[in-house]
């Protein structure tokens, strides 16, 4: 059997997400004798497989939107012939960012024998991208590949500032300025022709995906999270292939209330049309049932696993006698994970156990808030924000270590609770994370609840039997929740499906 299946990331340096979720899948499929074609938007260079392509595309030619303006679902519109689709293996521009090149290799898929390659599209989509986000991110991204003319046009590495009368010979040579300045800009954005915004450069992306895959062969499409959704029914209609949708999170529950209607519209036009719906978790899918129209006899459970982190030497590196007691976060500082509930917890055990020292790893748009409050707080010398960790800096985060705490305000699963717990770190959990129908050996609290979290944590750090015992108990649990259990069920998924 050959899967094609479509994801945002397929890293391995990442602690939990959908990138190790999809990686962990494609490798457990292919060891027992699946072959995988995995599409995502461009590379992190750290990708295992050997062999990887890197397609660069120009704009394709596009008959009409494919995503929706209102809260209607609809369905994907008719693929676009193949001679109106310019695509091309061009050279990116000179300046482009290192990540974007990669050998050029045979558009043919891999022989049985090599049965897992990456096939990465030119797109600046990434993980948890929000709108506003995006809209920084291309520019960022347009302003590196832009070349040493086009900077020497912008203001003090501004492109976007404004050019006032007294800057380099007045008005006029400022408005010339900045009529090259546009030129420029619209020069590149032809030859890169990224989406403007994350919904048109969903849609474009698509269209690269539809393209890309015209002369492959395979028996189900795999479609992971929102953005690969659009390019799963593309693929679905152009090729009759069965189509899954896997579900590591839906819009409400990142983002609740105040989640995007275009988003909300595509993840419901695909659970109209997919064949299977995949969850991580029985939660999971009881959200999926609360906030958008299903057949419940579509759904199915795909419980998460692991891969061990990397941690040579053992799981824990033994502490000094009288350290200073560790507290971890490790997530994106985003409202879902619950950074703040962290923050103001910190608050509390710090005022008991003054010696107590708190890791928030991660990035997100939280960041400057949350710096602010830690000073409001008074922990500026008990917070350290680390920032991204990945590698082995991410193992000795673990493995120094205390606590780690998941304070999700919804987490579909947890991956990263799996990892702690590997490593021997006592874990608490928000309740109803979707860790907890694999795991029993953490403790939880209520989302929200600061005060509770609080007390969970003290009585880790001052109750060594309470430690001891859900560190032996973590280690047992985890020990077999590998991916080759999920992938066996999503071979039956499969097969069931193409049958």
């Amino acid at each position: 059997m050959r899967v094609l299946m479509l994801g945002w990331d397929f890293s391995p340096r990442l602690s939990g997400g959908v990138g190790s979720a999809c990686r962990g899948l494609a490798e457990a499929l292919v060891r027992a004798g699946t072959e995988v074609l995995f599409v995502m938007p461009r590379l992190r260079g750290d990708e295992d497989p050997e062999r990887v392509r890197l397609v660069s595309s120009e704009e394709a030619a596009r008959r009409g939107p494919i995503l929706p303006r209102d809260d209607t679902p609809v369905r994907a519109r008719p693929a676009v012939p193949e001679e109106e689709l310019r695509f091309t293996n061009a050279e990116l521009p000179a300046r482009a960012s290192p990540s974007l090149v990669a050998e050029e290799l045979p558009p043919a898929l891999p022989a049985p024998s090599e049965s897992l390659r990456l096939l990465a599209l030119d797109s600046p989509l990434q993980p948890y991208l929000g709108g506003p986000q995006y809209a920084t991110h291309i520019r960022g991204l347009l302003a590196r590949i832009r070349g040493p003319t086009a900077g020497r046009v912008a203001s003090a590495g501004r492109p976007n500032a404004p050019l006032t009368a007294r800057a380099r010979g007045g008005a006029g040579s400022a408005l010339a300025r900045t009529s090259t300045r546009k030129r420029a800009q619209a020069a590149v954005q032809r030859r890169i022709s990224y989406g403007t915004t994350r919904g048109a450069e969903v849609e474009r992306y698509a269209r690269t995906v539809l393209a890309a895959v015209a002369g492959e062969s395979f028996d189900v499409v795999h479609a992971n999270d929102w953005m690969t959704f659009p390019a799963g029914l593309l693929v679905q209609e152009q090729h009759e292939k069965p189509l899954l949708v896997h579900f590591h999170s839906c819009e409400a529950e990142r983002r609740g209330a105040d989640g995007a209607r275009d988003v909300h519209a595509i993840e419901q036009a695909a659970l109209d049309s997919a064949e299977r719906i995949l969850c991580v978790s029985h939660g999971s899918a009881r959200a999926l049932q609360r906030h958008y129209a299903l057949e419940s006899a579509k759904v199915r459970v795909l419980h998460n696993a692991f891969s061990p982190p990397d941690a040579p030497g053992g799981s824990l590196r033994p502490r000094a006698h009288g350290h200073d007691p560790v507290v971890l976060y490790l997530g994106r500082l985003a409202q879902q994970k619950g950074p703040d509930v962290f923050l103001e917890a910190a608050a509390r055990v710090h005022a008991r156990l003054p010696r107590c020292r708190f890791v928030l790893g991660g990035e997100g748009e939280l960041y400057p808030e949350l710096v602010a409050r830690a000073r409001e707080l008074g922990l500026t010398r008990a917070v350290r924000f680390s920032g991204f960790l990945d590698g082995e800096a991410l193992v000795e985060a673990y493995r120094g270590a205390d606590v780690y705490v998941m304070p999700s305000a919804a987490e579909p699963f947890g991956i990263s609770a799996l990892e702690a717990l590997s490593l021997g770190v006592p874990t608490i959990v928000a309740r109803g994370s979707g860790v907890t129908e694999v795991v029993r050996s953490v403790l939880r609290f209520d989302r929200a609840d600061a005060a509770g979290l609080a007390e969970k944590i003290v009585a880790l750090l001052e109750r060594p039997a309470l430690r001891s015992a859900l560190v032996a108990t973590g280690l047992r649990e985890v020990k077999n929740l590998r991916w080759d259990r999920p992938a066996r069920a999503l071979r039956a998924v499969y097969d069931e499906v193409s049958t």
